[in-house]
């Protein structure tokens, strides 16, 4: 989300973290996918609407980093308008290999550096958190729209304009639809975890000293 550290943080290739922290084990991944049930299933049902989310996420991400410019707070994490033009392409990036269920060793790699980096500038998961639900309720809005009018535009004429009224396969809209919302809470629930396991190393760290 951010793209400037202050002058008072350490350098990123500074920052390090335990090989046993829960959101950085081998097995870190697979565990968090397997609980929440995205299992290849509803990957493809994802993977089936990729395109449909890469549609949506440029203005989803458009809206949301013009609210973040006008939130002190936040805005305070970037370095004018440049800076948060290159913070939003990284964001894009992200939620593309998120869109096509790509969680594979790339994708946590890509999720601890930014949960180490927004420990290193102390954005808070509030933030992180919150932008992420902005920006999923964009995606959600355009998503289903998109979908429903494939179905509807599926439909033969005389359903559509006969008699009977068109019925939507509310099943397979909410298939989608979870899918992807479960996928964004695998995202932020790696990227919180790395925050906070970096928090609980520097706390022992100075225990220690």
């Amino acid at each position: 989300m951010d793209d400037r550290t202050p002058p008072s943080k350490t350098q990123e290739g500074c920052i390090g973290m335990s090989s046993t922290t829960s959101a950085q084990s081998r097995s870190a991944i697979a565990d968090r996918l397997e609980f929440i049930g995205l299992d290849e299933t509803e990957l493809a049902r994802l993977r089936s609407a990729s395109g449909h989310i890469e549609k949506h996420l440029t203005p989803s991400l458009e809206q949301f980093y013009a609210k973040l410019a006008k939130v002190p707070a936040v805005a305070r994490f970037f370095d004018g308008q440049a800076s948060m033009g290159r913070a939003q392409g990284k964001q894009a990036g992200h939620w593309k290999v998120i869109a096509t269920g790509q969680f594979d060793e790339g994708y946590v790699e890509a999720a601890k550096r930014i949960g180490l980096r927004h420990a290193k500038i102390g954005l808070e998961p509030r933030w992180y958190v919150g932008g992420y639900g902005l920006i999923l309720e964009g995606l959600i809005k355009g998503v289903m729209q998109d979908l429903v009018a494939e179905q509807l535009a599926a439909m033969p004429k005389k359903r559509l304009f006969g008699g009977s009224t068109p019925t939507i396969d509310v099943e397979a809209l909410s298939g989608v639809m979870t899918a992807m919302i479960k996928a964004v809470l695998v995202d932020v629930d790696m990227a919180v975890s790395i925050y906070f396991d970096k928090l609980t190393e520097e706390a022992a760290e100075r225990d220690r000293a």
